[in-house]
């Protein structure tokens, strides 16, 4: 229940932070209101402080120091938020979160998984 509690807490803050906008592909392809997973990763490395503490269970206190937060550790948490249903892919439910170009969207209603098809319209293919 803590463990949610906090990913919920990330995942808000991360909307609030992370640069969102249209984005184009290398093979021109035009996405909305989605972000490149590599701004997400300097995001987190940039809010180290309050994230790796977080995660932990520890909350900070005056004076004590934060853990590092690597592009690794980052990469990690945006993966959890990925299998959370937090975040998704643009074209691929299945497409792993690496520190990469590669763009996903914030999930809406995270409570559901993926509200952005019906889910009839699912396949093994992605």
């Amino acid at each position: 229940m803590r463990q949610k509690r906090v990913i919920e807490g990330l995942y808000t803050r991360m909307k609030q932070g992370v640069p969102v906008g249209t984005k184009v592909c290398k093979s021109h392809t035009i996405y909305k209101n989605c972000f490149a997973a590599s701004e997400a990763v300097d995001w987190l490395v940039k809010n180290k402080r309050s994230i790796a503490a977080e995660l932990k269970g520890k909350p900070l206190t005056p004076g004590r120091k934060c853990p590092p937060c690597s592009r690794q550790k980052a990469e990690e948490v945006g993966e959890l938020l990925r299998k959370k249903g937090y975040i998704r892919h643009v074209q691929s439910r299945t497409k792993k979160f690496t520190d990469s170009d590669n763009f996903f969207r914030f999930v809406k209603n995270f409570e559901g998984i993926f509200p952005f098809f019906p889910r009839q319209h699912y396949s093994r293919e992605y």
